[in-house]
């Protein structure tokens, strides 16, 4: 059916890869236990066990071969031009709009 369902063990301090489907086992970042939350594909995030002890998570993943994204091809090289000011991208890189478009020029926006 094209989904793989994985154990992922959060060392404290950890970040695992990406996700689709998560189950904290116990509380993660903002999470609450047994809290469930689905991403969208291509949607930018990241998990990390902020505890002092390991936490474990149960994820539904959209294939076998989950991929990672990178967070520059996902934010600057989209196939419709993102307007650096209508979305914010030079305030929440603390960049200047002219610096937003030449990376954009650069990834294929």
């Amino acid at each position: 059916m094209g989904i793989s369902l994985v154990r992922i063990d959060y060392a404290p301090y950890g970040q695992p890869r990406l996700t689709r489907i998560l189950v904290a086992e116990r509380s993660l970042s903002l999470s609450k236990e047994h809290y469930i939350y689905v991403r969208a594909i291509g949607m930018i995030h990241f998990q990390v066990n902020i505890g002092k002890i390991p936490a474990i998570a149960f994820a539904g993943l959209s294939s076998q071969n989950a991929v990672v994204i990178t967070i520059t091809h996902a934010a600057f090289g989209s196939n419709s031009l993102i307007d650096p000011r209508a979305l914010g991208l030079a305030k929440a890189f603390q960049l200047d709009a002219i610096i937003v478009k030449e990376l954009q020029a650069k990834f294929g926006a």
